[in-house]
């Protein structure tokens, strides 16, 4: 990397993820969020590439589990009675 710029060629090194965890612009700037995942347990998420004065940016939950909003879904948005969510389920519709 250091060669390459010295001969004007734009370049970064390559880190493995690992590397990124211990950056310390990237700890400075609150980068990595730690959410607990109804599965894996609590993981390191990444946050967004910017930050905003006076808005807390980057992530707020774990991604969701296949299925996991299924009844949020279709009981609220959808409007489905119990028996037609049981229809589904018979079905094999839902996961």
């Amino acid at each position: 990397m250091d060669r390459l710029q010295q001969e004007g060629v734009p370049s970064g090194v390559v880190q493995r993820s690992s590397d990124l965890m211990q950056d310390p612009q990237l700890k400075h700037r609150k980068f990595f969020r730690d959410l607990d995942h109804i599965e894996t347990g609590v993981l390191p998420y990444t946050g967004h590439m910017f930050n905003i004065r006076g808005y807390d940016n980057g992530l707020r939950f774990a991604a969701p589990a296949l299925g996991q909003h299924n009844e949020h879904v279709l009981k609220e948005l959808l409007g489905m009675s119990e028996d037609e969510i049981t229809e589904a389920i018979i079905a094999e519709a839902l996961e």
